[in-house]
């Protein structure tokens, strides 16, 4: 430090920085005795660093970690005000941050951008600013394995002359430590199908998602660094392309995403927007009975009809209905209330996936003649063979009409229901007063609806998942990736509506359009 002193000055500020002093935080956590408090290694590290300063030579110390508990900087002779506690996981958030890249980029590359920005200028001044695009592509490229399209320059020329992320010069993630943390592994599948799926962010994580931001994949969102959110592009892509098996490699599998789920199956909240996905690669009119498989002693008639995925949206004259390219694949409610005005149609996707109530899915098919049907759909994930008796039991018990909302409802949401299930558009009349189809989806164990007694099995059925796993084997899972890729929403930072791409059409129902008109008015 004297020598420092002398080469700079008695006026130069020094900042000592300590990176990942999670490590030494957590280190040995009785070696040390102050005060007769016991402590880890990083207090030590401290006091060392304070003995060799001298009082006239200012010095700041920057510890950089992702759980440090605060009173550990309590200690005797480390006060609390001579620390001050802040959260930055070095994004370019900041006004002054942004204002300094931005006058070397464009600034939509800017755009959800959070963390990983040091890798994009790192690769910028290596490659002396050549034109912007194609190093920011081939950093993309190298970082999630997906070839962005974004340049306009002539590549043959550019990669002739471009310092990559190959030449070792700095590493990028290492998305392999998913294999290590099944926790986070789950949390990021779990996020990944809430983009496919809805249109808003997943709601952050709590203390439970700390390990999220230890190991790359998060950022704390707040002052208090008490909520982690995962939303890097990057980090997205690159992990879908890991959990599916597409990354790069010396032998990249060639999984299809059905082969995966049978590899890895996933929680049931997972498992229910992997049915909706599913549900939405049926491009073609196919027999119900295909779709839901039912007891085969009563297979109803009705049941040969075609049937189709549609949306509703209610309007001031009536009720319009679709069947097209779907770009919100699905509304998430948190909240009774939510789910019933779903159910009125005022917030026109696909799929329903509440939170509050007993279906993990509800949807509506159109079936040849015209008819509309509600469908009440509940997921369980099995390691046998088959789903349990008892089980099964209690999943159609909790698809009954009378149980759609549980018990906390008030009398006035119940009433709301009843009446948006009765008042959907030319309702089946197979299905009794509310035409709801009971559906459940076990996976990979089967259930045996066929098993229980007649009054048990009423308006219910079986999701055919072998259905799914036939129109999967044809669908590598790199198409899933770039589904993901095409839909990833963000957040317009100057107060802008939030901005989408529209989803690939091979992964939508056939883009025809198809409106009725309703007498029944919104509610």
């Amino acid at each position: 430090m004297a020598k420092i002193r002398d080469i700079f000055g008695g006026e130069v500020h020094l900042f000592h920085v300590l990176n990942e002093a999670q490590a030494p935080a957590a280190s040995f956590p009785s070696a040390f005795c102050t005060g007769g408090q016991l402590h880890p290694i990083l207090p030590e590290i401290l006091r060392a660093w304070q003995a060799h300063t001298v009082d006239s030579f200012e010095v700041s110390f920057v510890i950089s970690a992702t759980r440090i508990p605060k009173e550990m900087f309590d200690y005797e002779g480390n006060k609390s005000s001579r620390h001050r506690w802040t959260s930055n996981t070095g994004g370019f958030d900041q006004s002054t941050q942004r204002r300094y890249i931005e006058s070397f980029l464009p600034p939509s590359i800017m755009r959800a951008r959070h963390r990983f920005t040091s890798g994009p200028v790192t690769m910028l001044l290596l490659n002396g600013f050549l034109p912007a695009d194609p190093i920011l592509d081939d950093y993309f490229c190298n970082f999630a394995s997906i070839q962005p399209c974004d340049s306009d320059t002539d590549m043959y020329w550019i990669t002739s002359v471009l310092k990559t992320v190959s030449d070792g010069r700095f590493t990028t993630m290492d998305f392999s430590l998913l294999a290590l943390h099944s926790s986070i592994k789950e949390n990021i599948r779990t996020v990944l199908f809430r983009y496919l799926m809805t249109d808003n962010h997943p709601p952050p994580f709590g203390h439970d998602g700390i390990e999220m931001v230890t190991n790359g994949f998060g950022r704390f969102i707040g002052a208090e660094t008490n909520q982690v959110r995962v939303d890097e592009p990057l980090i997205l892509v690159g992990a879908a392309n890991w959990l599916l098996g597409c990354s790069k490699g010396d032998d990249p599998p060639s999984y299809t995403y059905y082969s995966i789920l049978q590899r890895d199956p996933p929680n049931g909240e997972t498992l229910a927007k992997c049915v909706a996905y599913y549900l939405t690669l049926l491009t073609k009119k196919r027999p119900l009975r295909e779709i839901s498989s039912f007891p085969a002693d009563s297979c109803p008639k009705w049941a040969n009809q075609n049937a189709r995925l549609v949306t509703l949206h209610a309007t001031p004259t009536g009720v319009d209905i679709f069947s097209r390219n779907f770009t919100t694949l699905a509304t998430v409610t948190d909240s009774m209330a939510e789910t019933v005005s779903w159910l009125q149609h005022e917030k026109p996707t696909p799929f329903c996936l509440p939170r509050t109530s007993s279906p993990d899915l509800i949807f509506i098919l159109r079936l040849e003649n015209g008819d509309l049907i509600w469908v009440f759909l509940r997921v369980a994930v099995t390691k046998d063979s088959y789903l349990n008796e008892s089980v099964l039991k209690s999943m159609l018990l909790g698809l009954q009409d009378d149980n759609l909302l549980g018990e906390e409802a008030n009398q006035q949401l119940r009433d709301n229901a009843k009446d948006a299930l009765k008042g959907l558009p030319n309702l089946s009349s197979h299905l009794g007063r509310f035409g709801v189809l009971r559906v459940i989806a076990s996976f990979p164990g089967h259930p045996r609806i066929g098993r229980l007694p007649t009054a048990r099995r009423s308006h219910a059925a079986s999701l055919n998942m072998g259905l799914f796993g036939t129109i999967h084997q044809s669908i590598p899972a790199i198409d899933m990736v770039n589904t993901l890729a095409a839909s990833r929403k963000y957040d317009s930072d100057d107060g802008e509506q939030r901005k989408k791409a529209k989803r690939p059409r091979s992964h939508a129902p056939e883009p025809k359009k198809i409106v009725t008109r309703s007498t029944t008015k919104k509610r």
